[in-house]
């Protein structure tokens, strides 16, 4: 983990995981600092707190590096990033997360809305934000997807889905109107 090789520091990054103790932790943690994308992007992977895991690392000890990792210049670091901020269930972290639903690049958003699936939080801001992914001015995969989160996520959000699942229904695209009949056949 501390060679001057990156391809060693990568092999540890990818090794390490998933967290199982504090020296693991401490190491994984050093390696999300990498200077090689690489080495950042496989110890990022690693970074999801595990509530049933007293070895996994505690919220206050990533949150603040995973925030950071959201502007990577690694695309794979910043996808990490948000999956591992899925596992965090706090206010901020969601706010982070909703604010990604509006990246230009679809590879985020799409980590964005499988994070929000993840924290299975039915709030307000969720489905608010989830809602208006939905508009038809959005691109197509994040409109199926969002509808999509809709669906799975609760029954408070199902209801949600109801009036953007209708009008996807009447989308030209076949992949909208497919998940608008699974929201509008779905129970809930």
């Amino acid at each position: 983990a501390t060679s001057s090789d990156p391809e060693l520091r990568w092999r540890a990054a990818w090794s390490l995981g998933p967290v199982s103790d504090p020296d693991r932790t401490r190491l994984i943690l050093t390696l999300a600092n990498d200077p090689s994308g690489e080495v950042r992007y496989l110890a990022t992977r690693h970074l999801a707190w595990n509530t049933d895991d007293s070895l996994s690392p505690k919220p206050e000890q990533t949150r603040e590096l995973l925030v950071r990792a959201l502007n990577d210049p690694d695309r794979r670091v910043r996808t990490e990033a948000i999956r591992a901020l899925g596992s965090h269930k706090d206010s901020v972290t969601l706010g982070h997360i909703v604010a990604l639903l509006d990246d230009r690049d679809a590879w985020i958003t799409a980590a964005a809305v499988e994070a929000l699936i993840s924290r299975r939080d039915s709030s307000e801001t969720t489905v608010a934000a989830l809602v208006r992914a939905t508009g038809s001015s959005r691109p197509l995969a994040l409109r199926a997807s969002a509808l999509s989160a809709l669906r799975e996520i609760g029954a408070v959000t199902r209801r949600a889905a109801l009036a953007p699942a209708l009008e996807m229904a009447r989308d030209r695209s076949i992949t909208a109107r497919l998940e608008a009949v699974r929201v509008l056949s779905s129970r809930g």
